[in-house]
């Protein structure tokens, strides 16, 4: 039985006895480990822009401090330090 994939653009194809779902290929590993990799870029991204950016700008105009922006900007570090 043949088995399709199509990720992230790419058509992979594999066979596979009738009713088994075969473990991934090294190659499917690899890319499967690169679209984390970016998804998890993507989401740090778009927290330092939804939460550190708006005290950034507050501290701009006096509504908040350096300090505060600083410690969620080191909030959201570790938060996606511990899943890189």
């Amino acid at each position: 039985m043949k088995i399709t994939y199509f990720v992230n653009g790419e058509l992979l194809e594999r066979e596979a006895a009738e009713g088994e779902i075969p473990p991934p290929s090294e190659e499917e590993l690899q890319l499967i480990e690169a679209l984390n990799a970016e998804r998890l870029k993507a989401e740090k991204r778009a927290a330092f822009q939804e939460e550190a950016d708006p005290i950034f700008f507050k501290a701009q105009r006096g509504e908040a401090t350096m300090e505060e922006w600083q410690a969620k900007i080191e909030e959201i570090r570790a938060r996606f330090s511990s899943r890189e």
